[in-house]
Parts: structure tokens; C-alpha cells; sequence
């Protein structure tokens, strides 16, 4: 990360898609393979290879375990150091992993779900539009849904849209708002946490934008062109 240039090369089977670090491996998915591969970050070696009852699309490592998004509208657990899958959590998509809890999406609702039941977690947050994504970061949760361009059918990252944010405190029990949205034209990915603000790009304006992960009030995105 420092010289930036690429140190290794790891050639991978099948059709890798999703991937994430964390527990101790590197994580990749094969969507059409139906696997989730851990790779040791020092070696580069295969550590486990994980079937999976479908094509895993996001993955996310914490909470002391494995998560992973399947194509079949499940969320599959794999313990990390069995390499085995542990629970299967019907009718969720994943959005993220919290310090305590994972937020996953069910229909037009975003909840919480407890990592030691495998259970959701009332009350919910009804979405104004769908699909959504999390970031969280300094006890805040980002809540970010896409709104369809004038004439498109439906809303899909990468094409031309609004992309809205609204900011859910973790620790509440109600997940109230605390800041009105906040559009951004064109957004074509969800937004990152890091470094006390919230990144997203901006196709429309070319432009990386940095908002404040805190604040009484809906803050003005900071725009930086690329």
C-alpha cells in the first residue's frame, strides 16, 4: 500500500467475483462455481474451499464469522476455523457488518441481526426505495438507496441515478433518521467509511465526495474532482 505497485499474482479457478479480508484469510467467491475460497494472505495458498448451496454475491468477514449473500436470497454463516457452514438465514441480503450486529435488508426494510441467534432484531426501518447499502463508522449508520434516473425502469448501481443518504443511529432501538437525505447524482457504488467521513463517487460530476460521519443536521457533500 505504500509504493503502491503489486507484489503478487494469484491465479484463481473458475469465476471469481466477490471477495473480502479478514479472520485471518483473504476470501474469495465463485458465483458459478458456488464456493467461497480462503486463501492465506502470506503463502497465497488455497487454505479451504467452502461449497455454498448458491452463487455467493457479497461476502463480509466479522463478527466471528464468515458471511456471505447468496443468489437464492439467503445469507449462509461459515465458521472460519471449520470451514463448514453453520447457519443458512432465509429471505436477508447483507448489507454490512456493525461492531455488534449485522444489518441485512428484507424486502423494503433494513433490520438488525443478532451473529449469536441468527436472528433478526426488531423494530425495522422501511426503505423509500430499493436496493440499499450500509456503511457504518463512529457509532453511526449510513443508510444509502438508489432512486431511479428520469425514464429507467428500475434503479441499479453503475447506471445514471440519485443516490440518497440518510444517517441511522446504531445504539437507538427505533432506527429514527438524524439527518434528512442527502442526493448525489450518479453514484455509481456504494459509499465507504473511513477516516471519520463517508466516500462516494459521482459519475455526473467526476468527483469523489467526502461527507461527515456526524452531525446534528444533513451535511454538504465536499467535492473533489478526479
Amino acid at each position: 500500500p505504500k509504493s503502491h505497485t503489486v507484489l503478487a499474482t494469484v491465479a484463481l479457478p473458475g469465476t471469481p467475483g466477490s471477495l473480502t479480508a479478514g479472520l485471518g484469510g483473504v476470501w474469495v467467491g465463485d458465483n458459478a462455481a458456488r464456493t467461497v475460497t480462503e486463501f492465506d494472505p502470506h503463502t497465497l495458498q488455497v487454505v479451504a474451499t467452502v461449497e455454498v448451496p448458491a452463487g455467493p454475491t457479497k461476502l463480509a468477514a466479522g463478527l466471528g464469522a464468515l458471511w456471505a449473500t447468496l443468489t437464492d436470497g439467503s445469507v449462509v454463516k461459515i465458521d472460519p476455523s471449520s470451514h463448514t457452514s453453520v447457519a443458512v438465514i432465509r429471505g436477508v441480503k447483507l448489507l454490512s457488518l456493525g461492531r455488534t450486529v449485522a444489518w441485512v435488508q428484507t424486502g423494503s426494510e433494513v433490520e438488525r441481526l443478532d451473529p449469536a441467534t441468527n436472528h433478526v432484531i426488531g423494530p425495522a426501518y422501511r426503505l423509500h426505495a430499493t436496493p440499499a447499502c450500509i456503511a457504518t463508522g463512529s457509532h453511526t449508520v449510513w443508510l444509502s438507496t438508489w432512486f431511479p434516473a428520469p425514464g429507467a425502469s428500475s434503479p441499479q448501481p453503475g447506471t445514471p441515478q440519485d443516490l440518497v443518504f440518510e444517517s441511522l443511529r446504531i445504539e437507538t432501538t427505533n432506527l429514527t433518521a438524524l439527518t434528512t437525505p442527502v442526493p448525489i447524482d450518479d453514484a455509481p457504488t456504494c459509499p465507504a467509511a473511513g477516516f471519520g467521513a463517508l466516500w462516494a463517487p459521482s459519475s455526473a460530476g467526476k468527483a469523489l465526495l467526502r461527507m461527515p460521519l456526524t452531525g446534528p443536521a444533513a451535511p454538504t457533500p465536499t467535492v473533489g474532482t478526479t
